[in-house]
């Protein structure tokens, strides 16, 4: 089977030396509640259905944990929104 290029990556278990590198790549601080979701692809390679399926597997658990985490905490369907908004926007600025 072929390695899934997909990483979910809790802050507070890096090494000093990549959490600097993360740093650098996001230019910006993160911290030990953060976690981290890389995920990487061969873009002239299609992946096989059974990437697909737990991929699809990965991500759905992770957002429903996110989900769950949120409502937890009194986070909004409008303050989801906005903080996706904000990072969208932050995106284009560092084109």
């Amino acid at each position: 089977m072929e390695r899934q290029l997909f990483n979910d990556i809790r802050v507070e278990e890096l090494s000093a030396v990549d959490r600097a590198a993360l740093e650098r790549l996001f230019d910006k601080p993160v911290s030990k509640g953060q976690r981290v979701f890389i995920s990487g692809y061969f873009p002239s390679r299609l992946p096989t259905p059974g990437n697909k399926r737990s991929a699809k597997q990965i991500i759905n658990a992770i957002l429903e944990k996110a989900h769950g985490n949120a409502c937890d905490r009194g986070v909004t369907d409008s303050d989801m929104e906005s903080a996706i908004s904000e990072a969208v926007n932050d995106a284009k600025r560092r084109r």
